[in-house]
C-alpha cells in the first residue's frame, strides 16, 4: 500500500511540474524583436501554417502548445487574414486572441474629391496591399450595384 501511495505522490509532483511548466511557457512574453515582426495571413492559412511560420522566425518556441489550445478552443478556426504587427510582451495567448479578432494593419487610401469611379478603381488597384478583385468598371459587381442608378 505504501508504494502505490508513493506512486501516486510522485505521479501527482510530475502532473504539477508538467502543469506550471506549461503555464509558465503559456504565459511568457514571446521574443519579437523590438521593432516588431510583420505577420501575413493570406486566405486558406491555417493555425498551423501560421505557427510554423511564427518557429521558423525564431518567435514561437513551443507551437504545439498554441496549436493544441486553439483546437480545444475552437480558435484555429477564426484566424483572420491580413497583416498583423506582432509587437513584444505578447504572449501565446494573446496572440491567439490578437489573429481571431483581425486586428491588422490598416493603410489609408485617399480618393481626390468628385473622381470618377473608374480613376477610383484604378487608384486602388495601384494598392500593393489591397488585393484587387474588381475586372474594372464593368465588373459584374459594380454593375449590380449602381443598376438601380441607371433605371
Amino acid at each position: 500500500m505504501q508504494k502505490v501511495i508513493g506512486l501516486l505522490l510522485v505521479l501527482a509532483i510530475v502532473v504539477t511540474a508538467a502543469v506550471a511548466e506549461i503555464q509558465q511557457r503559456w504565459a511568457a512574453p514571446l521574443p519579437i524583436p523590438e521593432k516588431g515582426f510583420l505577420l501575413t495571413i493570406t486566405q486558406g492559412d491555417s493555425l498551423r501554417t501560421v505557427v510554423e511560420t511564427l518557429q521558423k522566425a525564431g518567435i514561437l518556441a513551443n507551437p504545439e502548445l498554441v496549436i493544441l489550445y486553439g483546437r480545444w478552443t475552437g480558435l484555429d478556426q477564426q484566424i483572420k487574414r491580413g497583416e498583423y504587427l506582432l509587437l513584444p510582451e505578447l504572449t501565446a495567448e494573446s496572440l491567439l486572441e490578437t489573429l481571431t479578432k483581425g486586428d491588422v494593419i490598416e493603410y489609408q487610401v485617399t480618393l481626390p474629391e468628385g473622381i470618377t469611379l473608374e480613376a477610383a478603381l484604378e487608384i486602388l488597384a495601384q494598392q500593393e496591399q489591397l488585393d484587387t478583385i474588381l475586372e474594372g468598371i464593368t465588373d459584374p459587381r459594380i454593375l449590380e450595384l449602381i443598376r438601380p442608378q441607371i433605371l
